[in-house]
Order: C-alpha cells, then structure tokens, then sequence
C-alpha cells in the first residue's frame, strides 16, 4: 500500500473523510463506515488524465448524490487512489502515472491492456502493483 497519507489526500483529506489519517489504520477507520460520496466527486475533479467515465464505470458508483458509497464502490475506489498514489510514486509524478494508468502497455504479460482495465479484480490489481514496481526499478 501506498503513504495512507496521500491517498487520504486523493480521497479529500479531512475535509472529505471526517477525520485525519495519519497511518493505515487511521484511513482503515475512515473506510471501515463507508467512504462518503463525496470522496468519488474530489478524486473525479482532481484527476485530468484519467477519464472521469472511467472512475465511474472502475468504481461502479455515480458521482452525484449525497450519503455513503456502496462497500464495493469504496473498496474499488480505494484500490483507484491506491494503485495512483504508488504509480505518482514510482514514475515521479501523478501526471505520469495518470498517463501511465491509461496507456496501454506492451508488456506480453498484459496483452496490450491498460492498468486501469485491470484494476477489477484481485489478481489485475497484483499484475498492476508489479508493473509499477518493475517500472520503478528499470527507470
């Protein structure tokens, strides 16, 4: 897992979650009762490379409404910032790791797909945190 910081920060910090995260289990408490709608709304409008139709569709929640995400919606969300918080990481920027999200990749291991199509499930998401490592490290 990525700083629970920063991807406290993605999700809307205080402001958003209702608390300060500081560690893992400070963001774990604030997802323990559901991430607020409008987490999905600050992580949609901070993001420009990363197509909001995309967050939607990942997250399987819509943007508007007030009230709490559903616990997969939030999880899938979580997974979204985590994943982007790593990448930001890794390449150095979160603009490089937004394009890097959304291209698709040459590695055979793959098969031309995206990271962020990969993201759906438990093993895509294990493929993607390895490609950013490997990325990382051959950088």
């Amino acid at each position: 897992m990525a700083d629970a910081r920063v991807v406290a920060k993605l999700l809307g910090g205080r402001m958003v979650l209702g608390r300060r995260v500081q560690t893992a289990m400070d963001l774990h408490e604030a997802m323990e009762g559901r991430l607020p709608r409008e987490a999905l709304s600050y992580f949609v409008k901070g993001r420009t490379g990363l197509p909001k139709k995309e967050i939607l569709k990942l997250v399987g929640a819509r943007e508007a409404g007030a009230g709490r995400l559903r616990r997969r919606s939030a999880d899938r969300l979580f997974t979204l910032a985590d994943t982007l918080a790593e990448a930001s990481s890794a390449f150095g920027s979160e603009t490089k790791a937004e394009q890097w999200l959304v291209a698709p990749l040459s590695s055979s291991m793959v098969n031309q797909r995206r990271p962020i199509s990969l993201l759906t499930t438990p093993i895509g998401e294990a493929i993607v945190r390895e490609l950013i490592r490997s990325s990382a490290v051959s950088s």
